[in-house]
């Protein structure tokens, strides 16, 4: 995948991913947890387009991408638009890649923990 080994193409991935998250509605329950596992995804996707965390599998990275491209493209298999189901397909695919790569993420958040105390400690 020609887009994990290009840094600006991957945050402006994320830039679309953080504008896409903002429009979500906050009351509901399924979007909160899309919301909050899209944003653990766009967080570690930034941080390796950035070089700051290189430790995940690049297998994994390229089902992370591939995951957060198919929730950004207008081309599902249940179209967004179609209200009350509109998100399941794309909460499917989401649920899935997170919990495949769950081990990863855990480190990852673990891995910002530890830099934001070293960003507050200097």
């Amino acid at each position: 995948m020609r887009l994990a080994g290009k840094p600006g193409r991957l945050l402006h991935l994320v830039a679309e991913l953080v504008h896409r998250l903002s429009r979500m509605d906050r009351k509901n329950i399924s979007a909160h947890e899309l919301k909050e596992r899209l944003s653990i995804l766009g967080r570690l996707v930034a941080a390796y387009a950035r070089g700051r965390y290189r430790v995940v599998p690049f297998k994994t990275m390229l089902t992370i991408i591939a995951a957060v491209l198919y929730f950004l493209s207008p081309l599902d298999l249940v179209p967004d638009a179609i209200l009350g189901i509109g998100l399941m397909d794309d909460l499917a695919v989401l649920t899935w890649v997170y919990r495949s790569a769950q081990q990863e993420l855990k480190k990852f958040m673990q891995w910002e923990k530890r830099e934001a105390v070293e960003f507050q400690v200097t």
